[in-house]
């Protein structure tokens, strides 16, 4: 996962989380600038990982901070 999301720019940390509830699988990768996660979240969806479309949306950093990976 840290070796796709790099071709976008450079990468703090990757983080996975699973849901409990519903056993969604979440990958969370954090860019050093904005510009660096806005263009991996236009080409990312294009891509497919097992199989599956990837959805990819920006997060709310102070959430993702206080490791709230729920919402």
């Amino acid at each position: 996962i840290l070796d796709q999301c790099k071709k976008y720019g450079k990468v703090k940390e990757v983080r996975i989380h699973i849901v409990e509830a519903t056993q969604e699988v979440r990958v969370f990768a954090l860019f050093t600038l904005p510009e660096e996660a806005n263009r991996a979240l236009r080409i990312l969806p294009q891509r497919k990982f097992n199989k599956k479309p990837v959805q990819c949306e920006l997060y709310d950093l102070e959430a993702y901070s206080k490791l709230r990976l729920n919402l």
